[in-house]
């Protein structure tokens, strides 16, 4: 009895290193597949994306002076709020 419940424990183990081993040669199989294809081919799961539109993109002049008053706007204001600001914190905002 104690014999046949040893061999069981055996095979048991057998099975389960050997299931584990036959997964980490697959897993590491599949991962060098991976990392050579990115190494070599610029990667195994994106594609390469050919620009369609090549035109030159222009400013309008207008919209940046604007946007630049915007930001000179703003920073003026944190300036003087920095300046003014009171030293104790209000809990209740």
């Amino acid at each position: 009895m104690r014999n046949t419940n040893l061999k069981n424990i055996i095979r048991d183990w057998k099975i389960v290193v050997s299931t584990f081993a036959v997964l980490l040669i697959i897993v590491s199989a599949l991962a060098w597949k991976v990392y050579l294809s990115r190494e070599i081919g610029g990667g195994f799961f994106s594609r390469a994306e050919v620009p369609t539109d090549t035109q030159e993109v222009t400013m309008d002049s207008k919209r940046l002076k604007a946007d630049l008053l915007i930001m000179e706007t703003k920073q003026a204001d944190f300036v003087k709020v920095k300046a003014t600001r009171s030293r104790l914190v209000d809990p209740s905002l």
